[in-house]
């Protein structure tokens, strides 16, 4: 499933980059015969340019074409994803200062923004431990507990906290990536928030807050393909040196088990 979605976003973006230098293709041309147009680049090197594009066109569209055919379908999105990037080809070429700079501009920084929003997240892997809660003191007022939280770039955080008696439950946000930054950074990260003990609230981030808050309804989280949501695992009742171990699920839930 993972890799067919990122095969799907793969051809996606090939079908973009063949529709952008298309663009930039037709616009040496329009350049070539247009006189309004006919600036810059003098007419040899607007021409090498024109085919030097047209070229990556044909190789990055050939690619895209037969991905797609041996998947058996082409993936949703693909018109807008290439009629997107030829407009912006045609803009860039024609007008390579007031459309094709500041675009490149824009790009940049919403990269940039995404690059930095994400970096406190962890990379989602079914199968692997997200967190792990250990009571190395259990009384009727409580219990002592240490939670480790897995982080990115392999960076575990330990947290020493005094529970109150009761359930305990983890909470987490599970942010799910879609468009480029999915082929990027994965179709899912995670970061643990909370520990919630009868009812009782108590925040364990331990790798800083995101820049992007999309449970939260950011509009740029949003437009960059982010969405988040809260899960919470099921509530248990914490026992003397027994490890509670929360699992990542396929789907993006977070099983318990150890108990």
């Amino acid at each position: 499933m993972a890799s067919d979605l990122a095969l799907a976003e793969s051809i996606r973006l090939a079908a973009a980059a063949s529709a952008l230098f298309a663009g930039l293709a037709i616009s040496a041309g329009l350049r070539s015969i247009v006189p309004r147009f006919r600036r810059g680049l003098p007419g040899a090197k607007r021409f090498y340019a024109a085919m030097v594009s047209a070229s990556v066109a044909v190789a990055a569209g050939t690619w895209a074409f037969i991905s797609a055919a041996r998947r058996g379908a082409a993936p949703g999105l693909l018109v807008w994803y290439a009629v997107a990037a030829l407009a912006f080809g045609l803009l860039a070429g024609l007008f390579p200062r007031a459309a094709g700079i500041p675009s490149v501009a824009v790009a940049a920084l919403l990269a940039g923004v995404a690059v930095a929003g994400l970096a406190p997240w962890t990379a989602w892997t079914d199968g692997s431990e997200a967190a792990r809660l250990v009571a190395y003191s259990v009384t009727e007022t409580g219990a002592m507990v240490t939670v480790t939280i897995a982080g990115p770039r392999g960076t575990p955080v330990e947290r020493e906290l005094e529970l109150p008696p009761g359930l305990v439950e983890l909470e987490f946000e599970v942010v799910e990536l879609r468009g480029p930054l999915a082929l990027a950074f994965g179709e899912r990260r995670f970061q643990a928030t909370a520990v919630i003990a009868n009812g009782s609230r108590m925040p364990i981030g331990g790798h800083g807050e995101p820049l992007l808050f999309a449970g939260s309804g950011d509009p740029l989280a949003r437009f960059l393909g982010c969405e988040a949501v809260t899960v919470r695992t099921v509530a248990f009742v914490p026992e003397f040196l027994a490890a509670a171990s929360f699992v990542m699920s396929p789907g993006g839930g977070i099983s318990l088990s150890g108990l």
